[in-house]
C-alpha cells in the first residue's frame, strides 16, 4: 500500500474514528475499545446460549451430519485438519536465517499452504452451512458495526434510529463500508498496521513522544483496540529497526519479514544501531533511500 494510504489510516486511527458514505449520507465509524469488546463479549454469549436452546446444531453436530450425507467426508475432514497442523509445525519450528532468499522462501511457502488451505475451506464451509457458532459469530458482528455507527465526528448522535429494522439493502452495503473502512485494518494479523508502524510519519512521531500517553494524549485503558495494536507495534518494530538499515526495500511490504531479518543480523553476531530516537531514525531511512 502507498505511503498517503498508510498515512490516511494512521490519521484515522489516531482520531479514533473512519468516516465513510452510505447511500449518500456520510457516517462515522468508531473504532472501539474494551469497554465495548467486553459487551459484544457478552452479547455472543447470550445469542449462543440462545440459539443452543432453540436446537440450532453446532458446527461439530453439522460436520457429523456433512459425514452421513457424504457431502464433506471423513476423510476430506482428516486431509484438512493435517493441512492446518502442517502450516502450525511449519511456522513453530525455529529458523536459522542466513540469507534474504530464505525469508523470501519461506514466506512463499507460508502464502501457497495458507492459500491451500482457503481453497479446502471452501466446499468444507458449503456442507457444514450455518452453525450456531457461526450464526453467533454473525449476529455479534452486525452488533458491532451497530455500536460503531454514529451519525457525527463527536460520535455522540447513533447513525440508525432502529438498526434492527434497515433494509437489506442498506444492511449489505452497511457491512461493505465497515469492512473497507474498518474491519479490513484487523485483517491478516493486523498486516497493515505493521506497516504503519515501519513508516518515517509514524516512527519519528513515536520517538518524539516520552511514552504512550503523550502520543495520543489518552489514558491507556481508554484506547480503541486498533490504537493499542498501533502503539504495540510501533514499541515493537522501533527496536527492530535497529538492525534493519541494510533490508530490502520489499521487506517493509511484510514487516514480520522484518523480524526475521533482525534475528538474522542478531545470529550473526552483527551490532545493532545503538543510536536513540531521530539518529536511528535517520540512518534507517537513509539506507532506505539510498537503494
Amino acid at each position: 500500500m502507498k505511503t498517503q494510504q498508510l498515512r490516511r489510516i494512521f490519521l484515522e486511527i489516531c482520531a479514533g474514528y473512519s468516516e465513510a458514505k452510505l447511500q449518500g449520507r456520510t457516517i462515522y465509524f468508531k473504532h472501539l475499545g474494551d469497554a465495548e469488546q467486553a459487551d459484544l463479549d457478552e452479547f455472543e454469549e447470550n445469542w449462543r446460549a440462545r440459539i443452543v436452546g432453540l436446537k440450532t446444531p453446532t458446527k461439530d453436530e453439522k460436520i457429523k451430519l456433512a459425514h452421513k450425507e457424504g457431502t464433506w467426508t471423513e476423510k476430506q475432514e482428516t486431509a484438512y485438519n493435517r493441512k492446518i497442523k502442517d502450516l502450525q509445525m511449519f511456522q513453530s519450528i525455529k529458523k536459522n536465517w542466513s540469507s534474504v532468499k530464505q525469508i523470501d522462501d519461506y514466506f512463499e511457502d507460508l502464502r501457497v499452504m495458507r492459500a491451500e488451505i482457503i481453497v479446502d475451506s471452501m466446499p468444507r464451509t458449503q456442507a457444514i452451512g450455518l452453525c450456531a457458532e457461526e450464526n453467533a459469530s454473525f449476529n455479534t458482528y452486525s452488533q458491532e458495526i451497530n455500536l460503531a455507527s454514529f451519525a457525527d465526528k463527536d460520535l455522540t448522535i447513533p447513525f440508525f434510529t432502529d438498526y434492527d429494522y434497515i433494509d437489506d439493502a442498506t444492511a449489505a452495503a452497511l457491512h461493505n463500508a465497515y469492512y473497507d473502512k474498518v474491519s479490513f485494518l484487523r485483517s491478516d494479523g493486523f498486516k497493515l498496521i505493521k506497516q504503519i508502524s515501519c513508516q518515517d510519519f509514524f516512527s519519528n512521531k513515536f520517538w518524539l513522544s516520552e511514552n504512550a500517553f503523550y502520543f495520543l494524549n489518552k489514558p491507556l485503558w481508554s484506547l480503541s483496540q486498533l490504537q493499542t495494536f498501533l502503539l504495540s507495534f510501533g514499541k515493537r518494530y522501533v527496536e527492530v529497526l535497529r538492525y534493519c538499515h541494510g533490508a530490502p526495500e520489499h521487506f517493509y511490504e511484510e514487516p514480520e519479514k522484518l523480524e526475521c531479518y533482525a534475528q538474522m543480523v542478531q545470529e550473526k553476531g552483527e551490532p545493532k544501531n545503538e543510536d536513540t530516537g531521530a539518529d536511528m531514525l535517520a540512518q534507517v531511512n537513509k539506507a532506505r533511500n539510498g537503494r
